[in-house]
């Protein structure tokens, strides 16, 4: 056994001696201000909580700076998008409530059951990118010698969306 792996072994052995409780309140209780112990119990860096209730304060939301971290560290279904506009037929995913090609896949599926078997119609992408070219799509040029320079589209999931309009 190397140097490095008998490290690590000795790691994650002291890691599993405590609960993630354990862990959670032993080191919270090495800070002694509110936004280092989120920081710790939520995974955020503190400028980042310190910018949330920034931001919180001004929209008039005091006090819900946990109910945004914790809806921050939610895991959010995987997008896809069907440039058909049909709808992908297999039962694990729905509809999604803003995109009017976007779908969610739920528990965990498998994507490639859905984009290997439709010639690149229906991609994985997630809704917010969806709506990020439906809003370029939806814009309007200022002037007619105004040209816009479309930055967000890598792989090329939007570029095939904006084809698509």
């Amino acid at each position: 056994m190397s140097p490095a792996s008998g490290f690590a072994n000795a790691v994650m052995r002291r890691v599993t001696e405590r609960t993630v409780a354990e862990w959670d309140s032993l080191l919270s209780s090495l800070v002694s201000d509110d936004t280092s112990r989120r920081s710790i119990l939520m995974s955020h860096p503190t400028w980042i909580i310190r910018a949330f209730e920034s931001a919180l304060k001004v929209d008039g939301r005091d006090g819900q700076i946990d109910k945004l971290l914790e809806a921050d560290n939610a895991q959010t279904p995987l997008g896809i998008a069907d440039l058909r506009r049909q709808g992908p037929t297999l039962t694990q995913v729905r509809e999604s409530e803003y995109s009017p090609f976007g779908f969610h896949l739920e528990d965990n599926g498998n994507p490639a059951v859905l984009t290997s078997q439709n010639n690149g119609l229906v991609r994985v992408q997630d809704e917010g990118s969806q709506l990020a070219a439906l809003a370029l799509c939806a814009a309007k040029p200022n002037d007619t010698v105004e040209s816009w320079l479309y930055m967000c589209s890598a792989p090329g999931c939007n570029s095939a969306e904006l084809a698509s309009y």
